[in-house]
């Protein structure tokens, strides 16, 4: 399978391209042993130049779910800040 996305891979080696121009959000959860909330911070935030704000919530894998009025709030704030 080796080369079946390189055309649509071809510009990903410029960090330039990489870059997220825009607000962020990242929203995760503290309990959630599958994608760790500090490593998504860390990952996502290098590559955020437009903005970066991020929530621990205390939760699970699923805080859509699990808390899904306090994320509804936090997405309602943030879209409005936009």
């Amino acid at each position: 399978m080796r080369g079946v996305q390189a055309e649509d891979e071809e510009g990903l080696g410029d960090p330039e391209a990489k870059m997220l121009r825009m607000p962020v959000l990242v929203v995760g959860g503290e309990k959630d042993g599958v994608c760790l909330a500090d490593l998504q911070i860390e990952s996502t935030k290098k590559w955020a130049v437009g903005g970066f704000k991020h929530m621990k919530l205390p939760c699970g894998h699923w805080p859509m779910l699990e808390m899904r009025e306090e994320v509804d709030r936090i997405l309602e704030e943030c879209a409005s800040e936009a």
